[in-house]
C-alpha cells in the first residue's frame, strides 16, 4: 500500500525515515494497531517521541505550502495511545525516582558472561543498536550504570515532559525482543572495558554527554552555583534542592529551558534566563521558548556572563556585559562583545545550562585512542573506532542534538556492527531513495485550505504549580480531522504505460490539471494530490492508485466465508472527522455491527467495477457519502460520485433493485438518511 521507492519530505526530514503518510493514512483509516506498527517499524522510541520529538517531518511537511503543516507529533502519540489502550497520563505519584543518582548501590549479582555484542550505555543510540542487532540474531548485553534504561530520557528530562511510564512502554518493548539489559553497574568501576573484549565480539560505547559544562570565569566555581543535570536529575529523583527566590539560568538551549521551567515549578518567584544569542538565534526549540514565557520564566537575549559576584561567601548576582555578534563570518561559534555596555542581575541561585560533554575516564589505560580535543577517535561513515571490535555512537560521537538522531546513530552502528561480525570489515552502506520535490507553486493555491487541529495544553497558571503533564492527547475526532489534511505526498495515480492509450481523459477530469499527455500520460509525483478521479475514471485502466481504498469495521473474510448481510459505506475521506464520520455513524446506529466502512480518496475515484464486485461477493447493499459544492477541497469537481450513478444503473439493467444504492450528500441529513437506508434493506 505504501511507496518503497520514494520518500515524502516528512519521512525524509525524520532521521529515522519514519513512514509518516503511511501511518496517518491508517488513522484516517481508523487502523489504530497499523499506524502503531508503521511508528514502531522505525523507531523503538516511537512512544517518547510521541511526547517530546521536534518533529522535523513537520518542517519538511508539504501541507505547510498551502496553509499549515500537520500536527504529526501529536498524532504520533494518538494513535499510539489508542493502539495501547494507555490513557492520558495525569498522575505521577508513581513516576518519581526514588534512587538517589549519586548514592545509588551497585548491581550485585551482576556477572559478565559470554556474548556477540556489549553495549555501554542504555540511551536513545544504545537500546536503538541493541534492539536492531537483537532483531539481527546477535546475542546483545546492555550495562547501563543507572537504576533504569533510556538515558537522558530517565535521568533529567522533566516528568512535565515525560512520564516515567512512557518511557518504560518503550523500554519493555525492546527488553522483549531479546536484549538483555542489566542496570546499575558502571563503566570503570564494576567492569572495565578490556574485560567487555575478552567477553564479547563487540563492544559499542553509547554513554552519551553525561556531565554538565561549566564557565571558566570568576565565581562559576563556588559549591552554591549549581549544573543543569545534576539539577534536573535531583529535581526528577524528588530530592529537596535549596533554591533562591531569584534563580539566574545562564544558557538558552532546551536544556536551559528545561532548567528555568523546573525552577519555577519548584517554586522560585523569579526566574530568568540569559543567553549569548538573539531571539532568532536561540539554540531552543521555538515552543519551548514560548512556554516557558507563558509560564513566567523572563529571557535575556544578547548578553554574556562576565563574572558571578560572591559577597560573603553567598551568590549575590551576576554581571554581564553586551554582546555585539556570536558566530563569525564563516558561522563558526566566536562571540565578541561591547565592554563598555553592562548589567548586573541579582540572584540567589544560579544554574548554569551551556553545553555537555562526555564522561570517558572508563578507557583510562586502554588502547582507545581519543583526538586532540578529548573526543573518541571513530570514523564518521560507520562508526568504528580504530581498534577493532570497537564502535561508538549517539551523542558521544555525534554531539548534542535530538534523540531521534540518537537513535539514527544507534541504527547505523547496528549496521556497521552486523558487517563487521560477518566479515571481519565494518562497513556501512545505507540505501538512499530520492525525495519528492516541493509542492509547485501553481497546485498549491489550488489545493483548499484545511484548519489545523492543535492539542489542548493546560493554563500556565495552573500547569506550573506542578510536574504533571501540561500537553493533552487528541480526541479521536480531533485526530482524524487532522490526519485527514495529509495530502498523502507519493501515494498518489501512477501510469501503467504499456496499457496507457494516449486517450485525454485523465488531463480532462483531473480537477488539478495534473496529467500531461505526450505520447502516454504522464503523472508528476509532486504534484498529484492523490484524488483518485484519473484512476476510476480511465477506460484503458491504465491508472493505478498506491494508497487507494482504506476501510474499517469487519475483519476482512474468505470468499466463502463473507457474511451476505453486510451494508458497506463508502466515505470520502475528506469528511473524515466532520459530522459524518464512522464514529458517529456508530453511535447513530448502534446495533448494525454488519457495516463495513471503507475510506476513499474522493467520492469520484470509487470505480464502478469495484462496486458491481462488492455485489458479486453477496454485500447486502453499498451507500456512498460525499461533499458536494464548497465543501468539496476541489470546489464540487471530486465528490460527483459519476461511477457510483452509472453502477447503480447498471445494478438495475442486470434486474436488481437499485435501491440497495443509495448516494448520500454529507449534510446535516446525512445520518438520518443513512439509518433511513439501512432500514429499508431489512
Amino acid at each position: 500500500m505504501y511507496r518503497q521507492d520514494i520518500l515524502p519530505p516528512c519521512s525524509n526530514g525524520c532521521p529515522v525515515n519514519t513512514n509518516v503518510s503511511g501511518y496517518l493514512d491508517a488513522i484516517t483509516g481508523g487502523d489504530y494497531m497499523e499506524a502503531y506498527r508503521l511508528l514502531s517499524d522505525r523507531n523503538p522510541f516511537s512512544t517518547v517521541c510521541g511526547w517530546v520529538c521536534p518533529h522535523p517531518c513537520e518542517d519538511n511537511c508539504r501541507r505547510g505550502t498551502v496553509d499549515k503543516p500537520l500536527s504529526i507529533r501529536a498524532l504520533k502519540r494518538f494513535a499510539i495511545e489508542e493502539a495501547t489502550g494507555t490513557a492520558s497520563i495525569t498522575d505521577i505519584s508513581e513516576e518519581i525516582i526514588l534512587t538517589d543518582f549519586e548514592k545509588k548501590s551497585v548491581n550485585k549479582d551482576f556477572l559478565l558472561t559470554q556474548g556477540d555484542v556489549a553495549i555501554i550505555g542504555g540511551g536513545p543510540s544504545g537500546m536503538a543498536a541493541a534492539l536492531d542487532l537483537s532483531r539481527m540474531g546477535y546475542s546483545v548485553t546492555v550495562l547501563e550504570k543507572q537504576p533504569e534504561a533510556g538515558g537522558h530520557f530517565y535521568t533529567s528530562l522533566p516528568l512535565y515532559r515525560l512520564p516515567r511510564r512512557v518511557l518504560k512502554q518503550d523500554i519493555k518493548k525492546i527488553s522483549e525482543n531479546g536484549v538483555k539489559i542489566i542496570c546499575g553497574v558502571e563503566a570503570g568501576k564494576d567492569f572495565t572495558i578490556e574485560e567487555l573484549r575478552s567477553k564479547y565480539k563487540a563492544v559499542v560505547i553509547a554513554v552519551g554527554l553525561q556531565i554538565s559544562r561549566t564557565l571558566p570565569l570568576a565565581g562559576f566555581d563556588h559549591p552554591d552555583v549549581l549544573l543543569a543535570l545534576p539539577f534536573l536529575q535531583a529535581a526528577n529523583s524528588g530530592e529537596s534542592i535549596p533554591l533562591g527566590k531569584r534563580v539566574l539560568v545562564v544558557g538558552g538551549g532546551n536544556v536551559a529551558m528545561d532548567v528555568a521551567r523546573t525552577a519555577v515549578r519548584l517554586g522560585a518567584e523569579r526566574v530568568e534566563s540569559v543567553c549569548l544569542e538573539s531571539p532568532e538565534e536561540m539554540p531552543a526549540n521555538p515552543w519551548e521558548v514560548e512556554e516557558a514565557h507563558e509560564e513566567g520564566v523572563i529571557i535575556s537575549c544578547s548578553w554574556g556572563p562576565e563574572e558571578i559576584v560572591i559577597e560573603n561567601n553567598k551568590v549575590t548576582g551576576l554581571r554581564l556585559k553586551k554582546v555585539t555578534s556570536v558566530f563569525d563570518c564563516q558561522g563558526q561559534f566566536c562571540p565578541t562583545f561591547d565592554d563598555t555596555v553592562k548589567q548586573f542581575l541579582e540572584a540567589d541561585t544560579i544554574i548554569v545550562a551551556v553545553g555537555q560533554r562526555a564522561d570517558l575516564g572508563f578507557i583510562e589505560n586502554s588502547d582507545i585512542p581519543l583526538d586532540e580535543r578529548g573526543n573518541l577517535r571513530l570514523d564518521r561513515n560507520t562508526l568504528s573506532s580504530p581498534v577493532s571490535g570497537i564502535f561508538v555512537c549517539g551523542e558521544v560521537a555525534q554531539g548534542p542534538g535530538a534523540a531521534i538522531s540518537a537513535v539514527a546513530s544507534g541504527q547505523k552502528v547496528a549496521g556497521s556492527v552486523d558487517s563487521y561480525l560477518k566479515s571481519g570489515k565494518a562497513l556501512y552502506e545505507k540505501e538512499v531513495l530520492p525525495v519528492i520535490n516541493c509542492l509547485p507553486e501553481d497546485i498549491a493555491q489550488k489545493v483548499k485550505t484545511r484548519q489545523r487541529q492543535n492539542y489542548q495544553v493546560a493554563d500556565s497558571k495552573e500547569r506550573k504549580k506542578n510536574f504533571l503533564p501540561f500537553e493533552k492527547s487528541f480526541l479521536e475526532k480531533e485526530a482524524r480531522l487532522e490526519s485527514s489534511r495529509c495530502m498523502r505526498c507519493g501515494l498518489g495515480a501512477q501510469v501503467i504505460e504499456e496499457k496507457c492509450v494516449s486517450c485525454l481523459t485523465c488531463a480532462r477530469l483531473c480537477p488539478y490539471g495534473i496529467p500531461k499527455v505526450d505520447g502516454l500520460a504522464v503523472i508528476s509525483v509532486e504534484e498529484c494530490q492523490g484524488c483518485g478521479i484519473c484512476a476510476s475514471a480511465c477506460p484503458a485502466g491504465a491508472i493505478d492508485m498506491v494508497a487507494g481504498i482504506c476501510g474499517q469495521g469487519w475483519i476482512e473474510k474468505d470468499e466463502k466465508d463473507r457474511d451476505n448481510s453486510e451494508i458497506i459505506f463508502y466515505l470520502c475521506r475528506y469528511l473524515i472527522g466532520k459530522e459524518i464520520n464512522p464514529d458517529f455513524m456508530g453511535v447513530s446506529m448502534a446495533g448494525l455491527d454488519n457495516i463495513r466502512i471503507k475510506i476513499l480518496p474522493s467520492a469520484d475515484s470509487l470505480e464502478q467495477r469495484t462496486i458491481l464486485k462488492d455485489f458479486e461477493n453477496n454485500v447486502k447493499g453499498i451507500a456512498l457519502v460525499a461533499c458536494e459544492g464548497e465543501e468539496c477541497p476541489a470546489g464540487g469537481n471530486m465528490c460527483r460520485g459519476n461511477e457510483f450513478k452509472e453502477a447503480k444503473k447498471t445494478i438495475q439493467d442486470i434486474g436488481l433493485n437499485p435501491e440497495i444504492m443509495q448516494y448520500i450528500k454529507a449534510d446535516n441529513n446525512a445520518l438520518n438518511n443513512l439509518s433511513e437506508f439501512v432500514k429499508g434493506l431489512k
